[in-house]
């Protein structure tokens, strides 16, 4: 870890905690992999924007733990990662329960969807890239899995989260390549 004169190393696990958290909300890089699905498209683009936020916080969870062998910063990460995007959840369930008239658990869903991309990697076995198997995945979640745009998009937001991530985590001197 480079910066470890100036802060402890707690204080910057706490800070790339909180970065990756804010990195996984913000929404920019979603909302312009969803404009590229074409108007005319039969999968509602809002179900797009959706689906695409879930899949960043489930990619964003997976680039730190796919690129940091410490086991000890992996897990401080993921508890930390994990616990924020639970809290998020449970404001943004308990809103929109209110809206609706209904209980909703947003986080649930998050893990569903999580379970459904480790099955479809599963089923894909090692002969497939990870994203080779993401974005088909996601247009079937989106509920047209042939559909070339979708698929685009999906894949789009892996690689392109997770290729920050790799970048991000190197610039704090936390990366380690995978073997």
């Amino acid at each position: 870890m480079s910066q470890e004169t100036k802060e402890s190393r707690e204080d910057i696990l706490i800070r790339v905690g909180e970065d990756l958290f804010n990195y996984a909300t913000e929404r920019e890089d979603i909302k312009l992999i969803a404009s590229g699905i074409p108007q005319d498209c039969e999968i509602s683009p809002d179900n797009v924007e959706y689906e695409l936020q879930i899949l960043k916080f489930i990619s964003v969870g997976w680039g730190f733990a796919y690129y940091i062998q410490d086991r000890e910063i992996r897990e401080f990460l993921s508890s930390a990662y994990w616990e924020a995007i639970r809290d998020l959840c449970a404001s943004l369930s308990q809103g929109t329960g209110l809206l609706i008239g209904q209980e909703l658990d947003y986080f649930q869903i998050i893990k569903e969807r999580f379970n459904t991309y480790v099955r479809a990697l599963n089923r894909a076995g090692e002969n497939y890239s990870p994203a080779a198997v993401i974005g088909p995945e996601f247009a079937a979640v989106c509920g047209k899995k042939d559909d070339i745009f979708c698929v685009h998009a999906g894949t789009k937001l892996f690689v392109g989260v997770l290729e920050r991530i790799r970048e991000y985590l190197q610039a704090q001197g936390i990366y380690t390549a995978q073997q």
